[in-house]
């Protein structure tokens, strides 16, 4: 199958060199050329011929999905790309959907080579976690620390569990002795209003004895909310007891 694209792939070369001159008398529509270069192209670009990928390339600029085909091909070398060619294409295609496929990509690749610096100056600050973690380590990583703890609170104070990717940012976060009891308590809130008993207790595991059995008796009261109204504990009033009950009340 191989030799058979690549056969195709010369017979079309061929063609460009002996055929082109003549090309205004040729009866098929310039369109129709096109299209069939630029699949050629991507068959060129998928099996590593990179001098007929050019040269098919070079033939196709005004062509409308030539974005595609220079996407598709900075995608495949995005860890040996030139960041100027990766910076130009982005700058070229801003307005579309590519360029901000390209962009996140380019983040990741970034990231994975511990090039600190330049990822802080591509990251767009989107709204993916992953990347939004990745940006609080590489201002760690370089030493921009001014604000990173409470970028880091905002990012762990969610009702659900969150990407691995977060998981050394949030190491760092607990080795500044960021996790007071007041946060675990405002995120295990955060996680019985998202319907998450057991990220609850496990964050239950940070409190003392005391604050661990309060945690299970909130997630009695969504597990059994009848039993859970029953418990002598919650005849205290407090604005703590009154949510427990009104969230046992709701079941």
């Amino acid at each position: 199958m191989q030799s058979h694209k690549f056969l195709i792939l010369i017979g079309y070369l061929f063609m460009l060199a002996f055929a082109l001159p003549a090309r205004a008398q040729d009866d098929v529509p310039e369109l129709t050329q096109q299209r069939q270069s630029y699949k050629l192209a991507r068959i060129a670009l998928t099996t590593g011929q990179t001098q007929v990928f050019e040269a098919l390339k070079s033939q196709l600029t005004d062509y409308p999905l030539y974005p595609y085909l220079v996407y598709e091909d900075l995608k495949r070398r995005l860890g040996s790309a030139p960041d100027a060619e990766i910076e130009r294409f982005i700058e070229t295609y801003a307005d579309t959907p590519l360029a901000y496929q390209l962009r996140g990509l380019w983040l990741h690749e970034l990231f994975d080579q511990d090039r600190w610096t330049t990822f802080l100056d591509a990251y767009d600050g989107r709204a993916d976690p992953t990347l939004q973690c990745y940006d609080q380590r590489a201002r760690i990583r370089a030493g921009h620390l001014e604000g990173v703890i409470e970028a880091t609170k905002q990012l762990w104070l969610v009702g659900f569990s969150q990407v691995s990717a977060c998981d050394r940012l949030f190491e760092w976060f607990a080795s500044q002795d960021a996790f007071t009891d007041e946060i675990i308590w405002a995120r295990i809130d955060l996680a019985m209003q998202y319907g998450n008993p057991a990220l609850a207790g496990y964050l239950a595991k940070k409190l003392d004895a005391a604050d661990r059995a309060w945690v299970a008796l909130w997630q009695r009261a969504y597990s059994d909310p009848r039993g859970a109204l029953a418990e002598p504990a919650l005849r205290i009033d407090s604005d703590f007891t009154r949510k427990i009950v009104a969230d046992a009340v709701l079941r």
